[in-house]
């Protein structure tokens, strides 16, 4: 019959060596190691160009509303909230 292997052991395993690259290279090194292979941050990283050319053309088009006149409301065709 095979030996099964508790999962655990390879957390620990990963925990050990997340543990001795700090000691060798510092925590700052370590949670860059971490991030670096973080996708989601990753993702977020790369939609930083996007998010500011949006917030740039929301900003241009609130720009070109007459005075007195609600800048999002012409940004946002339908608000649920708005009179």
């Amino acid at each position: 019959m095979p030996t099964r292997i508790s999962p655990s052991i390879f957390l620990d395993q990963a925990r050990n060596q997340e543990e001795a690259f700090i000691s060798v290279f510092g925590l700052t090194e370590g949670y860059k190691a971490d991030l670096e292979e973080d996708a989601q941050l990753q993702k977020a990283v790369e939609s930083l160009p996007q998010a500011r050319a949006l917030t740039r053309t929301r900003v241009e088009s609130s720009r070109s509303v007459p005075r007195g006149w609600n800048a999002t409301a012409a940004v946002i065709p339908f608000h649920p909230f708005s009179q």
